[in-house]
Formats: structure tokens, sequence, C-alpha cells
């Protein structure tokens, strides 16, 4: 990770991590790499619906057309759609202000080049030097960049997704939970046509977005699903990039489970590219087992949405993702998807022709335990020797029966910690004594 950029673009909170004034120079670098490129003279523009997304929009478009390159303002609009308005209107690149999972007092800006993708490690690098060098450009009063309000391609996006539900074979009650975020702007102009439809979360008020609700707290879907006995829910993150869902009574379907289930339905349909899907080192050790006793070739990257386009690209795969929600299923998108994800998950149930109240029991998982530490300067502590010895005992206690997985999270000041294994209460003794030792050590 760089100096600016994370994981998943630049990430903070707002007003101490991350400014107008940052936002204002990093949109005018931005749009003088982009300028510099010529591929276009227009950048796009999307938001979540955190009460500082309107200024950090404001001050980066600011910044691009003090470059010279001209923006079009998306709205609150989910992540991929940024990805969709590039290729569709051949734009030089894209911004999306959103810090996703993450509660309101933090945003993001997540940076697209002209093929519909984030930008490369390298092309990151390219433009944190820039920022270094802090060489704001200022056009001249010709040159000054415009800005434009576009309304059409939310429109001509949810077209898009639409457009593979008809014909759906089954006519499934569906239950979604839009996370107070970005999928609140999309959701009823995608799935609006199914006559049996509940949606929740979806009024946003700038500090709810992801606040006891979404992908990161699955309860209150679980609990629509069965008081309105639906077939189905789908839960989506604040910028709608992830999806994880629940069946019709109320079991967890993860990351995991939707890839396995969408390399079979891509597999029947000879669409799966070489037979591999890539995910992540915290895929399950129970997906890793039935994929391969189906003929499917898994590769693991460590966590994060690069790193599986990343080795997508190098192994000619065609599906990735995590078992987070992010799925990227480049013959439909360049960028992770969640409501995109939804709707392939219809598809494949309906074409494949599953239990809904089945689904989420494609493979025997092995039982982990995850626990997030606070650790204000994480990527130190991950380097301290107590911690890696404490890690090394847990490895030789498991041998070969589990496997241990610390991180520093590059999105959020926490160590992650992941301990799997055969035996509930051994994993969760040590998944404990990991917790306490980056405590101490945080």
């Amino acid at each position: 990770m760089g100096k600016f950029f994370g994981t998943d673009g630049v990430r903070g909170v707002v007003g101490a991590d991350l400014t107008a004034d940052f936002a204002f120079k990093l949109g005018n670098v931005v749009g003088s790499y982009f300028l510099s490129k010529q591929k276009s003279e227009i950048i796009a523009i999307g938001k979540d619906t955190r009460i500082s997304s309107g200024m950090l929009k404001a001050a980066i478009a600011a910044g691009i057309c003090a470059a010279g390159m001209n923006v079009n303002l998306l709205g609150v609009v989910p992540t991929p759609l940024v990805s969709f308005a590039i290729l569709d209107e051949n734009l030089a690149g894209g911004i999306m202000i959103t810090a996703s999972h993450n509660p309101f007092e933090y945003n993001g800006i997540k940076v697209f080049g002209s093929d519909g993708m984030k930008l490369e490690e390298w092309q990151e690098q390219e433009v944190e030097e820039l920022l270094e060098k802090c060489e704001l450009k200022n056009a001249s009063s010709i040159d000054i960049g415009i800005i434009r309000h576009d309304n059409l391609t939310k429109t001509k996006y949810a077209e898009s997704l639409r457009s593979l539900l008809n014909p759906l074979q089954i006519k499934p009650k569906i239950a979604i939970d839009c996370a107070n975020g970005s999928a609140s702007a999309t959701a009823n102009l995608i799935f609006g046509e199914f006559e049996n439809l509940e949606i929740i979360h979806q009024k946003p008020d700038g500090i709810n977005i992801n606040k006891r609700c979404g992908s990161t707290d699955m309860q209150s879907l679980i609990e629509l699903v069965k008081k309105e006995s639906c077939d189905i829910g789908f839960a989506f993150d604040g910028d709608a990039d992830r999806c994880l869902a629940v069946n019709s009574s109320g079991e967890l379907i993860d990351g995991d489970n939707i890839l396995m289930i969408l390399a079979k339905f891509m597999m029947q349909n000879k669409k799966l590219a070489g037979s591999k899907v890539v995910a992540t080192k915290l895929s399950n050790m129970g997906f890793l087992k039935t994929m391969a006793d189906l003929g499917i070739e898994v590769t693991t990257t460590d966590v994060g949405e690069k790193y599986v386009f990343e080795e997508m690209k190098r192994v000619g795969a065609n599906l990735g993702g995590e078992n987070s929600g992010h799925v990227i299923c480049l013959d439909h998108s360049k960028a992770g998807d969640g409501q995109l994800t939804a709707c392939l998950l219809l598809k494949a149930i309906s074409e494949l022709g599953l239990d809904f109240n089945k689904l989420g029991n494609e493979f025997k998982r092995f039982p982990q335990v995850w626990k997030n530490v606070k650790a204000k300067n994480n990527k130190a502590v991950i380097e301290e020797k107590a911690l890696k010895d404490e890690i090394k005992n847990c490895e030789n206690e498991l041998k070969n029966e589990g496997r241990v997985l610390v991180r520093a999270s590059g999105t959020e000041p926490v160590i992650r910690i992941v301990v799997e294994g055969r035996n509930q209460k051994q994993i969760e003794r040590l998944a404990e004594s990991l917790a306490k030792t980056v405590d101490r050590l945080g």
C-alpha cells in the first residue's frame, strides 16, 4: 500500500485524514494525470449517501476542472455504475466517493481508469508522486473544465441489470437491504418489477449508512425474510459493490456460497473460463475442498478486491471474489457489483433449479472465529515479533487441521484475525489469545 492509497482507494476519517483541501488536490492531480493520457476530456464522479460525500464531490470536481478536464456528475450511485459510465461513454476515467462498508464518519475516494477498472498499483504510485510534488495545475480561463449532470446513465445501468432477469423462470418473493447507501438510488429501478418485493433501509440521512443494516449487519434482513416468508434476501453495503444473501430460513449465503453457485451455473453453460475461480485466503477450507471435487481450480490471493482482479487477469479467470460478498464477473462488469451479483444469483437459482431453503449448504463449512481488534498503527503491530511468535504457536497447535490469518486492515485502524479449524472450542481459545496479544501491542 502507498502513502495515500490503501487496498481500496484513499480512505480515512473526514476532517482528520480526509479533508476538502486534500480532495481538491487529488482531483487536480487526477485531472492532470488523465489529461496527459489523452483518452478523453471527461471524468465521471459518483458518490454514496454519507453527509461528507457532497463536500468531497464539490472539492474533487473543482480540482478536476481547474486542471482543464470536464466532469460528469452521476449523483448518488453504486460504485460499479462509475465503471459502467466510463465504458458506456468512453470517458477518461472516473471517481467514486465512498468508504464502502465503513461507518459514516469515514469516507474514501476510488479512482477508475479509462478501462473501467480501478487504478493498478503502479498507476496509484504515479498519482501519489504527483501529489507529493503538490504542483497544482490551473488551466487558462478558456480551458477550465465544465461540470455537467448526468441522469441518463443511471437508467441505462439499471436496464442492463434488469435485462438479466428477463425471462426468469421463477417468481420469488425477495427482500432487499439497501444499507441506507447507494443501492437506495437504484434498487427499485432494478428489482421493482418483482410483484413480491420488500425493501428496507432505503432512507439515507447522511449518517445512517451501514448503521445496524446492510451486509455488515444482517440481522434486520434475516428478521424480515422470516417475518414476510420471503424466498431470499439480499444485503448490500454502503456503495453496493458487495452482496450477501440469506435463504428462506434466514441462513447466511456468503461470498463463498455465491461463488460456488455461480461457478456451477457458468460451468453448465460452458462460460467458466479455464474452469478457474479466484478467491482470497479468507475463503473457507470447506469451500476450497468442494470446489476441487467439482473440478474447479481455485487460486487464492491476499484480501482485497484489487488483488482478486490482478490474479484474475494473470490466470485468465472471468469469475472471482471474496467471502465478504465482493463478486467479480468480468463477462458483465469490470467492477465488483452487488446488485449484478444478486441478479446473476437469481438467474443461476432459476436455471439450476435450486431450492431456496437449501441455499448456503453448498459445502461443509469448517468452523471459523473472526475478531477485529483496534490498533491505531496496525501496520506496525502486524510486524511485531511477539505477534508473529503467537501466530506461529497457534499454527503449530492446529497443525494441518486448520489455519491462522492475521492481517492489518487496509481501510480501518484494526487488525483482523481469523482462526479456522475442526474444533470450535480450540479455535475460539486461539483467537482470543491472538486478540489479547494484538490489544497489548496496539
